[in-house]
């Protein structure tokens, strides 16, 4: 006998299992069969409107979440979610000391940018924030709306599929390969005569002055080195709105994509300190160095590093942001307030 279809958005108490269950017949049609993943059961989607089947992966999170990925076994994220439960710890944990008292009481705004495989997206939703989630890759926005239907908090989300750039007007092309990294791309200026050597598709730019129009509890950027790029497009929202938390992962080896420099870097950090700004490292597993930097410990996320503005010229890739053997990313955290 078929289970019997419930609407997603009659109940935000639906289990995972029962929303997938009840996914049938709408708009993302679906099988279900079970699978043995790496840490436990789990359940297998098959979209038709995706193509390719979807592996749904409990998070360890709370309230607990699910997420849909499209790989298990050799997608770096995918494998991650699986054995792990988690990605990204440190900023997951940022997202739930900073979100989970304050989305549970309060209306509050999370906006995205590089929402990939939905995890913040989700997880600010699931807390109960409203949700603007940006992403350049239109092959993820399927997925992400699938995990959101999962999750029961679609309504909570408004999902754009643009390039964040300071020049809207910027004509960019995102490349890709399916067949290597379904999580990884990386953005350049379309030009006519660039040769086809991988999957690629053109994507509209937008700024982020033109997607905040309000106050935003959170801001989260990691956007494949465009991350610089795209403040320089926020300064009107930030000195307007209030923007009381910016996350930002630095990367310097995908820096050659957006065209950012070091002094790009610097200036950025003096221009939101001069904003109000204190800027904090809180990646434990990164290298850079900290002494003379003054730590905070907080409740969840665990040590940070308060970098003050005399520290600034020391960003760079040997200083910073570098380990031993490579380019590495950093975690920073902007926040207006001193207590939370």
């Amino acid at each position: 006998m078929e289970p019997k279809t419930e609407s997603l958005s009659d109940s935000r108490t639906l289990g995972p299992v029962a929303r997938m269950k009840s996914l049938r017949g709408q708009e993302i049609p679906v099988q279900l069969k079970e699978i043995v993943s790496f840490r436990t059961q789990q359940m297998v989607v098959v979209s038709q409107s995706l193509r390719h089947e979807m592996y749904v992966v409990p998070i360890d999170s709370s309230p607990p979440m699910v997420l849909a990925v499209p790989d298990i076994t050799s997608e770096g994220v995918g494998i991650d979610l699986a054995r792990n439960g988690i990605l990204e710890e440190p900023t997951f944990r940022v997202f739930q000391y900073l979100l989970e008292e304050k989305c549970a009481t309060e209306d509050h705004l999370v906006v995205d940018l590089g929402a990939n495989f939905g995890v913040f997206t989700t997880y600010s939703a699931v807390l109960g924030c409203r949700v603007i989630a940006v992403e350049a890759q239109p092959r993820l926005v399927d997925i992400v709306k699938l995990s959101l239907k999962l999750n029961g908090v679609q309504q909570k989300v408004d999902f754009l599929n643009n390039i964040v750039h300071s020049d809207k007007s910027a004509k960019l092309r995102i490349h890709y390969n399916l067949k290597t990294c379904w999580a990884c791309s990386y953005v350049e200026f379309a030009k006519d005569n660039q040769p086809d050597t991988e999957e690629q598709v053109t994507v509209a730019a937008t700024t982020v002055n033109d997607i905040i129009k309000e106050n935003v509890l959170l801001l989260k950027i990691d956007i494949e080195g465009f991350e610089i790029n795209a403040l320089k497009g926020a300064k009107e929202a930030i000195e307007k709105y209030n923007v009381e938390n910016i996350l930002i992962e630095w990367n310097p080896g995908l820096n050659s994509h957006s065209g950012t420099k070091i002094e790009d870097a610097v200036d950025m950090l003096h221009y939101l300190h001069s904003q109000g700004y204190i800027c904090r490292h809180y990646n434990l597993r990164m290298h850079f160095p900290t002494e003379g930097l003054r730590v905070e410990d907080y409740p969840i996320m665990g040590p940070t590093w308060i970098i003050p503005p005399e520290k600034f010229q020391e960003f760079n890739n040997d200083v910073f942001f570098a380990p031993p053997h490579g380019n590495h990313e950093a975690n920073l955290w902007f926040s207006k307030t001193k207590d939370f």
